[in-house]
């Protein structure tokens, strides 16, 4: 299990990359998907009230609604009962989960 829960997640594509190394998705053993597509992520739980920082895999979110991290589930997922469409920047019509950081 990857799951650890934190304050802030990163903002830019820079600390993104730090905490990405930091967790070093690459070296879990998991047989879900392929070791490049296993990656890092930091996101907010199912309920919006916890910021998770986990391995994952790469998922497909299309706005607007929001990318979390589902802990029943244990995956990435889309909340589709979250409104994303206020953030500034906006988030893209479709963005892979990976880039959440990039619309808040």
């Amino acid at each position: 299990m990857t799951k650890q829960y934190v304050s802030s997640c990163p903002l830019t594509k820079t600390a993104w990359n730090e905490a990405a190394a930091r967790k070093n998705c690459s070296a879990v053993k998991q047989s879900c998907t392929s070791p490049d597509n296993f990656v890092y992520h930091c996101l907010a739980n199912s309920y919006q009230n916890k910021l998770i920082e986990v391995c994952g895999v790469r998922t497909p979110i299309t706005f607007p609604v929001c990318a979390e991290y589902n802990e029943g589930g244990n995956l990435v997922q889309e909340n589709h009962f979250t409104d994303c469409s206020g953030y500034n920047p906006p988030c893209p019509n479709r963005y892979p989960s990976t880039d959440a950081f990039k619309c808040r």
